[in-house]
C-alpha cells in the first residue's frame, strides 16, 4: 500500500471511529439523540465537524507524519481501515458490520498502551 493511501485510509478510519464515539457518548448524556431525526442530524454534524478537524487543520498533520506501516499493528489497522472503506462504498450490510468489527478490533490493537 502506498504512503498517501494509507494517509487516507487512516483519516477515513480515525472519522469513523470517532463519529461513533462521540455520537455514544451523546447518547449516554442525551438519550434522545437516539430518535432519528436528532440521530441523523448529530451523525452529520459529528461526522462533519470530524472531516475539518482532520482534514482542514493541524490534526491531519499527525496523520500524514504517522506511518502505520512500521510495525506489524499498524500495518493490520491500515489493512483493516482499507477493507472497511471498501465495505462502506460497496458492501452488504453484513460486509459492513464485519469490517467496522475487524477495524474497531484493530484500532484497539493498534492504539494499546503496553509498558
Amino acid at each position: 500500500m502506498s504512503f498517501d493511501a494509507s494517509v487516507d485510509a487512516l483519516k477515513k478510519a480515525a472519522q469513523d471511529i470517532g463519529t461513533e464515539a462521540v455520537l455514544g457518548y451523546l447518547i449516554t448524556v442525551a438519550p434522545w439523540v437516539r430518535l432519528p431525526i436528532f440521530s441523523a442530524l448529530a451523525r452529520w454534524l459529528v461526522g462533519y465537524v470530524l472531516d475539518v478537524a482532520i482534514n482542514k487543520t493541524e490534526l491531519g498533520v499527525f496523520f500524514v507524519y504517522i506511518d502505520v506501516r512500521t510495525s506489524a499493528q499498524g500495518r493490520a489497522f491500515a489493512k483493516a481501515a482499507l477493507k472497511h472503506r471498501k465495505a462502506m462504498a460497496d458492501g452488504t450490510a453484513k460486509e459492513r458490520a464485519a469490517a467496522e468489527a475487524d477495524l474497531v478490533d484493530a484500532f484497539r490493537q493498534f492504539a494499546r498502551f503496553t509498558s
